[in-house]
């Protein structure tokens, strides 16, 4: 029996769950730049840095939008707010919207 089989019956040793977990359930930083970009293709008025958390599982928005902005050229704006937090503390909030056209430094 190699290192990687089980018995059968045995209970999956901790590294295995890890691993079974990540195929299933990956948050890698693609998966999140995939589902941001997404998202923002399919919302009409854009998504909050708290509706990318809340709904997305993203934790840190700003850097998934610099990440589309400079790595793959996305002309996305950002719009500032105040709202509120499900805790009910007012905050500055960031509104993400994906613009169509040229990428934001080149002329349209």
């Amino acid at each position: 029996m190699t290192h990687k089989q089980q018995r059968p019956g045995s209970r999956p040793t901790a590294q295995s769950a890890r691993n079974n977990n990540k195929s299933i359930h990956s948050n890698s930083l693609p998966l999140q730049r995939r589902r941001v970009e997404q998202a923002l293709r399919h919302a009409d008025c854009g998504l909050t840095t708290i509706e990318m958390r809340r709904h997305l599982d993203v934790m840190a928005p700003a850097a998934r939008i610099h990440e589309l902005r400079w790595l793959f050229g996305l002309n996305i704006q950002t719009h500032w707010s105040e709202g509120f937090t499900e805790a009910g503390k007012r905050h500055r909030v960031a509104r993400y919207v994906l613009l169509p056209g040229a990428w934001m430094g080149e002329a349209a």
